[in-house]
């Protein structure tokens, strides 16, 4: 992806390749960095569109903040909408009893910052789910490698 940017004369200060965490394939997705915005919006209108090992490349600005013209259409809207900075720096308290959905809910009612009362049947049951899921796991392991103690 360097080799790809630099070719066309422009020098990535940083490139990422995330990959799946489990077989560790890449994702297809690339994000590069570049010195300045102007940098940027020029390698979109220039690379976005172009090959690389016979791949169509979309060159996207990561806050959609531009599109070339030849990429987006009257009626098209870009792939990927990102919310303004001021939207992204928010904060919230999240209790490691909470789950995910109470979280949501208390998210989506602007309670950012009071923790709810944990309800102390549900946190139980959890631990005990959690706890025997760990024993059964633990057992087949132990049956697994022979070991039957």
């Amino acid at each position: 992806v360097a080799e790809f940017f630099a070719a066309a004369g422009f020098y990535p200060a940083q490139v990422s390749l995330p990959r799946e965490s489990r077989k560790r394939k890449s994702c297809g997705v690339a994000f590069v960095v570049l010195d300045s915005r102007e940098a940027a919006r020029d390698a979109v209108e220039r690379l976005n569109g172009t090959a690389i090992l016979q791949q169509t490349v979309a060159v996207e600005l990561l806050d959609g903040d531009y599109m070339p013209a030849s990429s987006v259409s009257a009626d098209e809207s870009p792939r990927v909408s990102w919310k303004p900075p001021e939207e992204l720096w928010k904060e919230a308290v999240f209790l490691k009893d909470e789950s995910v959905a109470a979280f949501r809910i208390r998210i989506d009612r602007g309670n950012l910052h009071q923790a709810p009362k944990v309800q102390a049947q549900a946190h139980a049951r959890f631990q005990a789910a959690a706890g025997a899921e760990r024993a059964l796991e633990a057992r087949l392991v132990r049956e697994a490698l022979g070991h039957t103690h």
